[in-house]
């Protein structure tokens, strides 16, 4: 009898231990009611990694100032079974409030007035769309499976 319970202990520690790793790449995400989730479908032009290191060292300490927090880019790596328009990169943020957002994208120019055209020389598709939570809202992503992303324009 102390043998099956040591070895039912065993079995039930090693199955924990997999299921905690097995759920360690996951990426939770979790949004409360007024704020704002922005969702932006990217391509970077070649040759444009030196740019990209500028944009986003001027950039963001002026958006995370007014609230920004981002949560980092998802290659696209499927190819979509319909339409022609093919991001390569899905990213995720938030702002505080729609008011934050706005005011980021007034103050932005004024204070850096290459904003728009660092965008332009960056990215041949630069789409963002943005939802006000109207309740709290949290989802996880898990790259070991398919997550199916259906975006109409």
């Amino acid at each position: 009898m102390e043998l099956l319970k040591k070895s039912l202990m065993v079995l039930l520690l090693n199955a924990t231990v997999l299921v905690v790793s097995a759920q360690a790449d996951k990426k939770a995400y979790a949004f409360k009611k007024g704020e704002v989730m922005d969702i932006l479908f990217l391509n970077q032009k070649p040759e444009t990694t030196e740019k990209l290191r500028e944009y986003f060292k001027a950039a963001f300490p002026i958006a995370k100032r007014m609230s920004y927090q981002g949560f980092g880019g998802h290659a696209i790596i499927n190819t979509p079974t319909q339409g022609n328009y093919h991001p390569e990169v899905m990213v995720l943020g938030f702002w505080k409030d729609v008011e934050s957002r706005n005011n980021f994208l007034v103050d932005i120019d004024a204070e850096m007035p290459t904003f728009q055209q660092m965008r332009r020389h960056i990215w041949s598709n630069f789409d963002v769309i943005y939802y006000e939570m109207k309740e709290d809202l949290s989802f996880e992503l898990n790259p070991e499976k398919y997550n199916v992303v259906t975006y109409f324009w």
